[in-house]
């Protein structure tokens, strides 16, 4: 008997040892790999401009009234303070007139972050810029370009949004602006954009169901992340090869994939509902900062997009001509979020873009083509 109980008393002890060792491991990768103070204190300030707005179609919102002052330099280094400023009904800049004034050519832009403008001021937001290439292409009518972008936003809450705030707007057109990781997992996403959560997500808001679903206390340790990537590494997976969004970017460049199924359905929605009330749209493909030159990686999706659009009527505009004659440190900030340069170009693409299909009436379908501003 006492043979038995000794070696479950080693066992014991062994299970006690290795439990504290792992518990000490996961204390010191906690310390050693959370986000730096100046970080945590930049994504509270971000989170606060946003609010839950109990609603299945958009989630949560910008915060009308929100004002935060955010120094970007606790992502990038340096010093990058920007001014963030939140206008009913939930827009960046100014808040739109309602009812419409009378000859004011109103153009409503959903999109993300991208959008949004992060890291940028409002002035240089590809929105604004467009704004003031419109005006300048059409000086006896009024121009205006609303930036109705949020941070986290796909084109399920951007459908959600047009609904259940856009059309009180009026808007003359629509652009929606696409990227890449529009098809990443949304619960990675709106966990930066909210205070509260928002517990389970509507199934039409996931673009693959089977992989994306609510992060577990498991999923948010340090510990299990780290095995993972060691993992895949000693299979030859991931490591300096791999990029962010490229699941996302991969997913788009095979047609029949889960995400492509659900970008159909989603933007079907969209357009279904702009087509009830006769009020033309475009998209705009933007790109990741890998996928222009000089790398040029994943330009599959492009094409698929571009096709899909096509298709459908849709009038669409790739825009990595855009970034052509530079690097994309010029254009970006990291992977997805445009540099000062890289809102202005996409600007002037855009501007000429819809003068010559959107506003002409050589976009697809009659209603993509709104009579265009009067000179």
């Amino acid at each position: 008997m006492s043979w038995p109980r000794s070696l479950l008393l080693t066992a014991m002890k062994v299970g006690f040892v290795l439990l504290l060792s792992l518990l000490c491991a996961e204390v010191m990768l906690h310390l050693l790999l959370r986000p730096s103070r100046a970080e945590r204190t930049f994504w509270a300030g971000f989170r606060r401009l946003h609010r839950p707005t109990g609603s299945p179609k958009t989630l949560y919102a910008l915060a009308p009234g929100a004002r935060e002052v955010l120094d970007h330099g606790a992502l990038w280094g340096g010093k990058r303070p920007i001014v963030y400023a939140i206008a009913p009904p939930g827009i960046r800049g100014e808040s739109p007139e309602v009812p419409k004034p009378a000859e004011t050519f109103r153009i409503l832009v959903l999109g993300d972050s991208v959008t949004f403008g992060f890291g940028v001021a409002q002035e240089d937001t590809y929105p604004r810029r467009l704004e003031q290439a419109l005006q300048a292409r059409f000086p006896d009518r009024r121009v205006e370009v609303i930036n109705a972008g949020v941070g986290g936003y796909s084109i399920y809450n951007e459908t959600g949004w047009m609904e259940e705030y856009g059309m009180s707007l009026a808007p003359d057109a629509v652009l929606v602006g696409f990227c890449m990781n529009d098809v990443d997992d949304p619960y990675f996403h709106f966990s930066h954009h909210t205070l509260e959560t928002l517990g389970a997500l509507p199934p039409a808001a996931i673009p693959d169901p089977a992989r994306m679903r609510p992060p577990t206390l498991w999923s948010r340790l340090y510990l299990p992340r780290l095995t993972i990537v060691l993992l895949d590494l000693l299979r030859g997976e991931g490591g300096e090869g791999h990029r962010l969004y490229e699941e996302a970017v991969q997913a788009l460049s095979d047609p029949a994939s889960p995400q492509w199924v659900w970008l159909r359905e989603r933007y079907g929605e969209l357009s279904a509902r702009l087509d009830r009330a006769g009020i033309p749209f475009g998209v705009l493909l933007f790109p990741l900062a890998y996928q222009i030159a000089p790398q040029n990686l994943h330009p599959e999706p492009f094409g698929l997009l571009s096709s899909y659009f096509r298709e459908e009527g849709i009038p669409a505009l790739d825009l990595r001509s855009a970034f052509r004659g530079g690097k994309s440190s010029e254009f970006f900030l990291d992977v997805t979020h445009l540099s000062e340069t890289g809102h202005a170009r996409s600007a002037q693409a855009v501007a000429s873009w819809m003068i010559r299909e959107l506003l002409s009436g050589k976009g697809g379908r009659d209603r993509c083509a709104p009579p265009p501003p009067s000179y």
